[in-house]
Order: C-alpha cells, then structure tokens, then sequence
C-alpha cells in the first residue's frame, strides 16, 4: 500500500506511537488490552517512538482510527514508513529547489526554519499541506548556497537548539 501520491510505503502492521514521559510496556500491554501484537519495541532515543508490530489487520486499523489517551494527553499513534523520510531533490520541477520533511516542533514553521539554517534567511519558504503540513520547500538559485545549504542533509542544523 503506498501513502499519498506514492512517496513513501506504508507499513502493513507496523505503528509507532509517539513516546510520551512516564510510557511503559506495562502501560502499554494495559491500553491496548485485547489487541494482539508480535513484537513491541521501546524507542531508541528520549523523544523517539514505540514501534508496535500488530497481529491481525483488524486491529492495526483500530489502532489507527480509535483515539487513546494517556492520563489526560492524547498519544500519537501513526503508521510506520518503511522507506526514509528524507525526500529527494526533485529536478524535474527545478534545480533550485529543496524539500524540508520535519515533524520535529522546533522546525514546524517557516521563521523556525530560517533560525536553524542561517543561509535560508533571504528565502521564502513554502509549508506544504502534505502529512500533517511537516513538508517545506524552498528555491536557493546561488549555486553555491543551494549545495552548503543541501550538504547540511543529515548533520546537525544549529549549536543552540536541538532538533
């Protein structure tokens, strides 16, 4: 099954819930009593996420359309992407042009974006209605700072904010 207009995979039983402060496998194995799962697995990092690999259909789709709340906060239950979520540079629509995906609440607006990356400051960026609007695109048309710009892939963005 592919998400959307092809992008990315979606897994077929696979979920992630986003880690909240005081989430447990206990807690967890209590919530979603009845539900029937392979594996769950707790995230690799403090803000990272379980990954619960589900049984049966059924109850993927429950998990995915049925609201859950820990005390009084809703938790984040959304499908797991096989494939990474760094999206492509896209040369067919210009060669300026680069793509943000963040779900990251220090990088959710345009202003925040600007204050991580320096270079981008004298850009407009543009926020997407694509999952969630956490997709951003912006044109850099100096060679040189599209490239410093586009070799900051994957490396950290600023020293006085973690994202």
């Amino acid at each position: 099954m592919y998400k959307k207009d092809g992008i990315m995979k979606m897994s077929p039983n696979i979920v992630q819930i986003r880690h909240r402060e005081g989430l447990t496998k206990k807690i967890l194995d209590e919530l979603f009593a009845g539900l029937i799962f392979h594996k769950i697995v707790p995230p690799l990092t403090a803000k990272g996420a379980w990954k619960l690999y589900v049984a049966n259909r059924v109850d993927y789709l429950k998990l995915l359309s049925q609201p859950y709340m820990l005390g009084s906060k809703l938790l984040q239950i959304f499908p797991y992407y096989e494939s990474s979520l760094r999206l492509p540079l896209e040369r067919g629509i210009s060669e300026s042009q680069i793509y943000l995906y963040s779900r990251s609440e220090a990088l959710s607006t345009p202003k925040q974006i600007q204050e991580a990356i320096p270079d981008l400051i004298n850009f407009p960026i543009y926020k997407c209605k694509y999952e969630d609007e956490n997709l951003f695109i912006f044109h850099i048309y100096k060679s040189s700072k599209f490239l410093k710009v586009l070799n900051l892939n994957g490396s950290p963005l600023s020293k006085a904010q973690i994202y």
